[in-house]
């Protein structure tokens, strides 16, 4: 997921020096994916958000930091120097599915504003699709933080600094509940675990 890509090349630079040897195998996707290859042991574990329906008994989660979401919008939006929610009542939204963070984020703002739900008629899981409707429209769409921070994001994108916050979420590592990682998986995650994301 995005936030881990702000953590990716400080852990990974981390990991090999302590291990060249080893071949690690990386993979993206969302969590229909994620859980049943984490419960036949195809993943050693998941770096990401909970669940927002929450985990089984069979998983265990670890908080490894807190990722602050921000808004997106195209450089020479109008909006783009708007600094209250209320400023953008009227905008197109492209989100992913509303069940996801950064859509509930932007949900839950919205409606503790008293602004109903934010106008969304396109459904997005694809970033690359999200970045380019926003970047050539005047669409807005909410994302990670970290991942704009990170440079992993077009650069005709730009964020808005809301001076109402947007709510953050937990980032975990998310494992088989009593199931020991192999070693390399352990030093990996150790890794992860020593890592500081930074959000400046």
């Amino acid at each position: 997921p995005a936030p881990a890509m702000q953590l990716l090349p400080q852990v990974l630079s981390r990991f090999h020096d302590q291990h060249p040897q080893v071949t690690l195998r990386i993979v993206d996707g969302q969590y229909p994916f994620f859980l049943p290859a984490l419960r036949d042991g195809s993943l050693d574990f998941v770096v990401g958000p909970r669940p927002p329906e929450g985990l089984s008994a069979e998983f265990h989660s670890e908080v490894l930091f807190t990722n602050p979401n921000t808004v997106l919008c195209r450089l020479g939006h109008p909006l783009a120097g708007a600094k209250r929610v209320r400023d953008l009542a009227d905008v197109e939204w492209v989100l992913p599915s509303m069940n996801r963070r950064p859509s509930m984020a932007i949900s839950d703002l919205f409606r503790a504003q008293g602004l109903g739900e934010p106008k969304c008629r396109i459904s997005s899981e694809t970033l690359s699709i999200t970045q380019a409707l926003v970047a050539e429209s005047d669409m807005m769409t909410v994302l990670p933080l970290g991942a704009y921070l990170a440079g992993a994001l077009r650069p005709d994108i730009t964020n808005i600094s809301l001076d109402d916050p947007l709510k953050p979420y937990e980032i975990c590592i998310i494992t088989r509940a009593g199931v020991p990682l192999s070693p390399a998986a352990q030093v990996l995650a150790d890794v992860f675990r020593r890592t500081p994301a930074r959000f400046v």
